[in-house]
């Protein structure tokens, strides 16, 4: 038998593999503890020992959700060029997407991840602005960083949402169309590259 402590975290697991199932099938709103526990084989007041509440339990899998493409986005190669970096950022981002589109329209369609600070989210982010950032520091950025990375972004994420719902198969074409449009537009050629300007010393 199985230590306490591995069946309280089998038990929790269950949770949350279910809460995930349900909220993809019927969203947030149609989702209710009661069928939480049928699907997961537990009782309530366990659900409410190990989350407190249902918005909880959400936050709990979108918490989950963000740090598992967080840990599959440190797991790609980094290439040494920006503008490689930023076409490979995409790919990764689509892939992820395409593999686990459940959880992907958890993570950024749920009212909570818009509304409530979730960790593992800034640090998914970050990981968008760092590759931006790169291809900044070889100057080769055309707008401001902000601006580079809401239309990296924007665009990464409509191409991965039309995927995991559905409206497009996953091996469209359309993905590597737009990114490489999407990265024509905010970058400028190597050859024509603005370096940041150096601070001069005060004399």
């Amino acid at each position: 038998m199985p230590a306490p402590s591995h069946a309280t975290e089998a038990t929790r697991r269950a949770i949350l593999d279910a809460a995930a199932e349900l909220l993809a099938e019927a969203g947030a709103e149609r989702l209710s503890i009661r069928e939480v526990c049928a699907r997961a084989g537990v009782t309530a007041p366990t659900v409410y020992h190990h989350f407190g509440d249902k918005d909880g339990l959400v936050l709990q899998v979108l918490e989950d959700s963000f740090t598992a493409f967080v840990q599959t986005v440190d797991a790609l190669d980094k290439p040494r060029d920006p503008i490689e970096a930023l076409a490979r950022a995409w790919d990764g981002y689509v892939a992820y997407g395409v593999a686990h589109p459940m959880h992907y329209r958890i993570m950024f369609m749920h009212r909570l991840a818009r509304a409530t600070p979730i960790p593992a989210a800034t640090a998914a982010f970050q990981r968008l602005v760092d590759v931006v950032s790169a291809a900044e520091a070889e100057g080769l950025l055309v707008p401001p960083l902000e601006e580079a990375c809401k239309a990296f972004w924007s665009s990464m994420h409509g191409v991965t949402s039309l995927i995991a719902s559905g409206h497009l198969p996953p091996d469209t074409p359309a993905s590597a169309l737009v990114r490489d449009a999407v990265i024509a537009h905010i970058t400028r050629p190597r050859g024509s590259a603005r370096r940041p300007a150096k601070k001069r010393s005060k004399p």
